[in-house]
């Protein structure tokens, strides 16, 4: 059998936390539904026009961030892998070694295979970043002003640019007449660079035909 060099192949592994709508996108917060009357809550549906990329663009730490998920999200080369398992489980051309194949290719023998001694993190100021979106739902923004106003909330309030929580412990962001604490930064590249490039490119291809 002829061993494959394991070590040439370090999968990158993104940190990552899940991100919020940003506040400032939404059109209306105006109760649509009898259930939202009662929990003062709105629809947090996508803008018409509007991307998750740009909608949710509010991390709610600057990098490098430290309060991430347990769960990170890896890139490997295509070669690398043999079989993917939804949801996380990966099999790779590691994991799948024995022991004679693992001390031939100088590695250390281990019934319990481990990832992170061939896992390196991505630089997120100097490399890539990952944002982790996931739409919300009306449960989650339950008398989303009050908590809000309490700088409690699942709603992203960006800071102002130029500004932190460091820096600015006592600055606020004024969205639909009131001022908020905020909570999040966006990736100004993302806005800048990739928003741009995306949506373009949806344009280009145009509403997709099932």
């Amino acid at each position: 059998m002829t061993v494959p060099c394991v070590y040439c192949h370090v999968p990158l592994s993104n940190t990552h936390l899940r991100v919020y709508l940003s506040l400032q996108f939404v059109y209306s917060t105006t109760p649509t539904t009898e259930e939202c009357v009662k929990q003062k809550c709105f629809d947090p549906s996508l803008p018409e026009g509007k991307t998750f990329l740009e909608v949710y663009n509010c991390n709610f730490e600057k990098p490098p961030r430290q309060n991430v998920m347990p769960a990170e999200k890896a890139i490997y080369r295509p070669d690398f892998v043999l079989l993917f398992f939804v949801h996380y489980a990966t099999a790779t051309v590691r994991s799948q070694m024995g022991k004679p194949e693992t001390e031939k290719s100088g590695g250390r023998w281990d019934r319990r295979y481990k990832v992170k001694p061939g896992l390196r993190y991505a630089d997120e100021e100097k490399e890539g970043t990952m944002l982790h979106t996931k739409a919300i739902v009306q449960k989650e923004i339950r008398y989303w002003n009050s908590t809000a106003l309490k700088g409690n909330t699942k709603l992203g309030i960006e800071w102002p640019e130029g500004t932190d929580e460091v820096k600015n412990p006592s600055a606020k962001t004024k969205i639909f007449g009131a001022e908020y604490t905020p909570n999040c930064y966006p990736v100004p590249k993302i806005d800048s660079y990739w928003v741009p490039r995306l949506v373009d490119a949806l344009e280009k291809r145009g509403v997709p035909k099932y």
